[in-house]
């Protein structure tokens, strides 16, 4: 399953956007689902305690000025994600310090503090979480 947007907490309603026109660093695939920030005006993978920018939408094969498709993360939205790791004994709703895995497709369940994902309902069964970022486009801290 990997990451996806599915809401936002305002009560004025979620509002998609896509970024379709910054190129992904050349050599780097964009991969639907992961996580990404941007390093030098380029969509670069984002990992364990990076802000997240934005969720692939479209996968595209690595190459030289490839054009990245994704949709913008803001302050509020949702969003699910598998987990993996053996879920520490804190990684549970409520917990304000978790960390993605090191490639940015998933939240580790492993790693519950210096990370910026807040987890808002965690489902066992799935291997699933909700969350939000407090570090992401338009949030820095």
């Amino acid at each position: 399953m990997s990451m996806k947007v599915i809401g936002n907490m305002s009560t004025i309603g979620y509002k998609c956007r896509i970024i379709d026109h910054l190129y992904m660093t050349d050599s780097e695939a964009a991969v639907e689902g992961r996580a990404y920030k941007l390093s030098t005006r380029r969509w670069t993978k984002a990992a364990t305690t990076d802000r997240i920018y934005a969720i692939c939408v479209k996968a595209a094969s690595a190459g030289t000025d490839v054009l990245g498709v994704m949709e913008i993360v803001k302050a509020g939205d949702i969003i699910r994600s598998t987990y993996t790791g053996t879920a520490d004994a804190a990684f549970v709703s409520g917990l304000e310090a978790g960390v993605l895995d090191a490639n940015g497709d998933n939240v580790d369940a492993a790693t519950v503090t210096g990370g910026h994902i807040v987890i808002l309902a965690k489902d066992t069964v799935d291997a699933t979480v909700d969350f939000i970022t407090t570090k992401n486009f338009t949030q820095a801290d």
